[in-house]
């Protein structure tokens, strides 16, 4: 399945100077990673802070951060069978934390995760090795060393997968849309969601968005509040005629 039909397909050159901008790994920023076995790079986009998507109150639409002519010339074959996953932290023992998407996982549970400040700063020290330079915020970067793959996402004694066990990569099948978790770690309180990751691929202009934990809407918090006073003022009521 192609994500762009070839008249809308942009200019390689083109593709590959907007996309051009490095910089070093920034603490808290969330890393994309796209891989697929067949293809001769990894594509590697840095969506900002990890904040600016889980501290929102609504879907964050991600879809101006694809550059579809890149992922075309990337993966020629299509979305199908391309791998995704998200990856960032902070590796001060001061202050650590990690965020990681996760294969196949829908709860808490299910991550066996060992989450002291040691451990989180071991793993976000492999994040920051990807990419002979990573992307600047809201850039990608067409990756030949394939370091997303090989130090990311691979099982081996060095790599993000090897020292957390996790592999935060999930495949696009068929159906083209892919939906990956987001969880959050610090220090002793192990892994909570922070939101959900949608990538679909079926349409013209394929789109990227991220649906952050539910919060309450402004409605709902009035009524509790609301409901709170309430209840104090009957206690208080109930107080004084029992007095």
């Amino acid at each position: 399945m192609k994500l762009l039909a070839k008249a809308g397909v942009l200019a390689v050159g083109a593709a590959l100077v907007s996309q051009s901008a490095h910089a070093a790994f920034t603490v808290n920023d969330l890393y994309l990673g796209f891989t697929q076995s067949s293809a001769s790079s990894d594509y590697l986009i840095d969506l900002g802070q990890a904040s600016n998507l889980t501290g929102s109150s609504s879907v964050v639409d991600l879809s101006s951060y694809l550059n579809l002519g890149l992922f075309n010339t990337i993966f020629t074959s299509g979305a199908t069978g391309v791998s995704m996953g998200v990856i960032g932290g902070n590796n001060s023992f001061s202050t650590p934390d990690l965020y990681t998407t996760v294969f196949g996982s829908t709860s808490a549970s299910s991550l066996s995760y060992s989450s002291t400040a040691s451990q989180l700063n071991l793993d976000v020290n492999k994040i920051t090795t990807i990419g002979p330079a990573l992307p600047a915020a809201g850039n990608g970067v067409s990756d030949t060393s394939k370091s997303w793959t090989t130090d990311i996402s691979t099982l081996k004694a060095q790599s993000y997968y090897g020292t957390s066990g996790i592999n935060p990569n999930n495949t696009i099948d068929n159906t083209g849309i892919l939906q990956a978790s987001l969880w959050g770690a610090t220090p002793g309180n192990g892994f909570s969601l922070q939101g959900h990751f949608t990538l679909d691929t079926t349409g013209a202009s394929p789109s990227l968005t991220f649906s952050p934990v539910a919060v309450p809407e402004p409605a709902s918090t009035a009524l509790i509040a609301g409901g709170a006073l309430l209840l104090g003022a009957f206690r208080r009521r109930t107080a004084r005629k029992n007095a």
